[in-house]
């Protein structure tokens, strides 16, 4: 089923270069069906397959970021904090490209989602990007990220090689394109990709 409005899809699924991709739209809870910003979604296949095609082995990792420091009118400290980490990283493991969402509740300062697509033959694990991240978060004045060791979900799952007609290699991350929670930035977006050349996926 698709949503009247524009960009915005309930499917389980969507086609991208070719291929069937499963997406999160909690098709398991039926009275909880997310809508997915579309436009997002196939951004973020995009980056994930330019690395998979440039250097077949690909390490995939989360992370989430809160701060008292986070405004709901400008995502200026975040960008300053996502683009420290870029800097960093691409110093030490080479090319990467990401994918994040922004979110927030009522009375609450917005938090950000992010996926990652790094080098899998210079990097295998998450944990030295993880470290990376926390020791940006404490500099920063940030709130301690997440612990993924706590979680039910691996942080970094590692990509051999391009897709099959269908997969999930976009599921575990299309979740962060949701609609719901978002709106309330008057002064930037909810949602931004990397920047790509352009490339043949095929």
């Amino acid at each position: 089923m698709l949503s009247p409005y524009k960009h915005i899809t309930y499917d389980s699924y969507i086609y991208r270069h070719g291929i069937r991709w499963a997406i999160n739209t909690s098709h398991n809870r039926m009275k909880n069906v997310r809508g997915l910003r579309t436009r997002n979604v196939e951004r973020g296949i995009d980056a994930q397959m330019y690395m998979t095609k440039k250097y077949k082995n690909v390490l995939q990792v989360r992370f989430e970021s809160h701060s008292d420091r986070y405004s709901l009118d400008s995502n200026d400290e975040w960008r300053k904090t996502r683009d420290n980490f870029v800097e960093r990283v691409e110093n030490k493991y080479g090319e990467c490209k990401l994918l994040w969402g922004r979110e927030f509740a009522d009375g609450e300062k917005p938090h950000y989602h992010m996926v990652a697509w790094f080098n899998g033959h210079n990097i295998a694990s998450a944990k030295p990007l993880q470290a990376i991240w926390e020791d940006i978060h404490h500099k920063r004045d940030h709130s301690v990220p997440y612990d993924w060791s706590c979680s039910k979900y691996d942080q970094g799952v590692m990509h051999y090689g391009l897709p099959s007609q269908t997969t999930d290699r976009a599921f575990g991350w299309s979740y962060l394109c949701k609609v719901s929670t978002k709106g309330a930035c008057t002064s930037g977006y909810d949602f931004d990709c990397s920047r790509l050349p352009n490339a043949n996926f095929g």
